[in-house]
């Protein structure tokens, strides 16, 4: 969403942060309430559901434009029923980043509050994790390595140098409870699947910068994930 503007307004906001902070969320939940808007006028009446979470960079408020738009259903605050065999449990925080966003957890918090989602589900081996962050030391959780001026560290080769940078606590709930599924982003470029356990993790990545899609396809039966088929449109 474009915001039109005059010069010296442009010059008040550099001088007053939080009034330029008010500006772009405001843009923000337009955005998605535009989005929304979008998506109910092709999927409405089709017997489709449209489930939305947040990530660690977007905004708090963006929960309640979620949840009061009448169609799509906000996957953050509650244990959603995906099915009559399937629960979806979702966190939608990262660990801590160098670029200190605006969701994000310590270890400890995520695991606590992975703890307690689980504790509310009928049966957690049943249940799809939807964990924003995925888990570490995973091929889904590598990123650039940036020093001290947030700049790529390059390896010898002269490719960026990748390491892991996902959440232990993720991978320790996985490897513990054993769900279904595991859906995660957050890592842009790592798109990919791995087996924890009995568990496939997905990781679509995302290449928005490149106008690209990226996804998955998940059959989902009872007892069992039968396919995944990651996609790019």
């Amino acid at each position: 969403m474009p915001f039109r503007t005059t010069r010296a307004e442009w010059a008040a906001l550099l001088e007053d942060r939080a009034r330029a902070d008010r500006v772009f969320l405001d843009l923000e939940l337009g955005e998605l309430r535009g989005w929304l808007d979008w998506a109910k006028e092709r999927m409405a009446g089709g017997g489709a559901r449209l489930l939305l979470g947040l990530g660690n960079d977007d905004f708090t408020p963006m929960e309640e434009v979620i949840a009061s738009d009448g169609f799509a259903e906000l996957t953050d605050r509650e244990i959603l029923r995906l099915d009559d065999h399937h629960e979806l449990l979702t966190l939608p925080y990262s660990n801590v980043t160098p670029w200190r966003t605006n969701r994000e957890l310590s270890e400890e918090e995520i695991s606590r509050r992975i703890d307690d989602g689980v504790a509310r589900l009928e049966d957690p081996q049943q249940a799809v994790f939807n964990l924003h962050v995925p888990p570490h030391n995973t091929p889904l959780d590598l990123a650039p390595r940036l020093d001290e001026n947030f700049t790529k560290v390059m390896a010898p080769g002269g490719e960026p140098d990748m390491v892991h940078v996902g959440s232990m606590s993720v991978r320790a709930a996985i490897e513990r409870h054993q769900p279904l599924l595991g859906l995660h982003g957050h890592i842009h470029e790592s798109k990919g699947s791995v087996t924890l356990g009995r568990t496939p993790a997905i990781n679509p990545g995302s290449a928005y910068t490149e106008g690209t899609l990226l996804g998955a396809v998940v059959d989902l039966v009872k007892g069992g994930v039968r396919a995944t088929m990651l996609t790019s449109g």
